[in-house]
């Protein structure tokens, strides 16, 4: 009999290595960083930036088939040594559009 998943994701995930950096309220400056997957309902980022569970960032994402890069408003939902993951918070941003696009044509 399979093992049960150890963790629960309400949305899919597609993996894709787009460069981003990301701002937080507590560090003004933008850290590069890279988005390892994406979904509807956030991201995985590495490496791990000097930011917390609960802390509100912005994710700016360069996408290659997107004239200008993809805002947006996150809270950190995760962390570990080497990665953070964020969850979008859209009802502040136009960003849901977008997310979908790169999931339907990835």
């Amino acid at each position: 009999m399979a093992e049960p998943p150890s963790h629960f994701r309400a949305q899919a995930r597609r993996k894709v290595g787009f460069v981003a950096s990301l701002a937080s309220a507590q560090d003004s400056s933008d850290t590069k960083v890279r988005v390892v997957d994406i979904g509807l309902g956030g991201a995985r980022i590495e490496p791990r930036t000097n930011v917390f569970v609960g802390d509100r960032v912005v994710l700016t994402v360069t996408v290659p088939e997107f004239w200008e890069p993809l805002v947006l408003t996150a809270r950190v939902a995760w962390t570990s040594r080497d990665a953070a993951g964020v969850m979008f918070l859209h009802e502040e941003d136009a960003g849901l559009g977008k997310v979908f696009e790169i999931l339907v044509n990835r």
